[in-house]
């Protein structure tokens, strides 16, 4: 991809963002004294495109970091309250009116428990704290995303104050490298974000597709139907068998899907299995995976196979299935898939203990 293309492809992605920003009030926590003078101006000009797009903004800052910040508002043209504000209903005077507000907090990145309080009067839509890097080192793999639930952030990161700000209504809350330029943008305009982000509601969710979405599905799978990795699939396929179908949405988009097949005697398939390219390699094919052996469990089906040409390291490797004769799975697949003359090879696995999402 060349350079052109990269900044098209950026600025689609960031573009579907700003309807969800507009309005919103963010209390960003940044570390200013900490900050090389490049990293503040990146910082200055990221707070004026969030604010160019609507976005109601509240900075915290200690007292003696306000001048400085004043100053460079100032030379940028950043609409910011010259007063710090120390109440929530001050502040969102100040935002409400159409300019950033500067709220106190005695020490910069940490959620001082002054801003925690702050915060929990406020409620903004998203908190972001610019730290310093976080260290993911000790926590199990199974958790070392870009994402995290509530219950996660609570053993490593900040204790019982996630769960207060979580708790008052806060969704999103963000950790970022205070050292990496635009690193503000780069988390809320994707959807994999630039750093850590903890939530407490639907942000990554497997569910059953709706007829909405079956387009988007179509256009999502077409790379690898080209490249003959996936069955061709046309859309009043997928209508008729819509109970089959499940696809992975992060923050309102879908990245991913996949199927369920019944078949007679207890057997499923699993079909139709694909990740965006821009969100592989983070366990989502997992995810998917095991959220449809979850409903074959809860259907008591007893073996699921799948049929690949390209992903026999992930079904076998990953996912514990063994490599097994195509005429061992369902007559009537099998049938189908002799007359596709497609060269897949199958994997099969015995289920025998319920196995759910989360």
């Amino acid at each position: 991809m060349n350079e052109s293309e990269f900044n098209t492809q950026s600025l689609r992605e960031l573009l579907q963002y700003v309807p969800k920003v507009a309005g919103k009030v963010f209390l960003i926590d940044l570390p200013w004294s900490q900050y090389s003078g490049s990293l503040k101006s990146e910082l200055m000009l990221d707070l004026i495109t969030l604010q160019s797009l609507g976005v109601k903004l509240m900075i915290a800052v200690t007292p003696e970091s306000a001048l400085e910040v004043l100053d460079w508002a100032i030379d940028l043209d950043f609409r910011l309250e010259n007063d710090v504000q120390t109440s929530a209903a001050a502040a969102l005077e100040v935002v409400n009116r159409g300019q950033a507000a500067l709220v106190k907090t005695s020490e910069e990145g940490v959620l001082a428990d002054e801003l925690v309080q702050l915060v929990c009067e406020v409620v903004p839509d998203k908190v972001l704290l610019l730290t310093l890097p976080f260290a993911v080192e000790d926590v199990p793999q199974y958790v070392a995303r870009s994402q995290w639930n509530t219950k996660v952030a609570e053993g490593y990161l900040f204790h019982d104050k996630v769960s207060e700000v979580m708790d008052a209504g806060v969704n999103r809350l963000h950790v970022l490298n205070a050292e990496t330029p635009g690193v503000i943008l780069s988390e809320l305009f994707s959807s994999e974000g630039a750093g850590l982000m903890i939530y407490q509601n639907g942000y990554r969710v497997v569910r059953a597709i709706q007829p909405d979405d079956i387009p988007e599905l179509l256009t999502m799978i077409g790379r690898s139907v080209r490249t003959s990795l996936l069955v061709p699939r046309e859309y009043e396929e997928i209508d008729s068998q819509l109970k089959d179908y499940y696809v992975y949405e992060i923050d309102g988009n879908v990245v991913g899907c996949v199927a369920l097949h019944r078949y007679a005697n207890q057997w499923g398939e699993v079909a139709c299995l694909y990740v965006k390219q821009g969100h592989q390699g983070r366990g989502y094919g997992e995810d998917l995976v095991g959220y449809v052996e979850g409903i074959a469990r809860d259907e008591s089906l007893v073996t699921l196979f799948a049929l690949t040409t390209g992903a026999a390291e992930f079904f076998e490797g990953r996912l514990g299935y063994s490599v097994s004769v195509s005429s061992s799975i369902p007559e009537d697949r099998y049938n189908a898939l002799l007359n596709s003359g497609r060269d897949s090879l199958c994997f099969v696995k015995q289920l025998c203990e319920k196995k759910s999402f989360s």
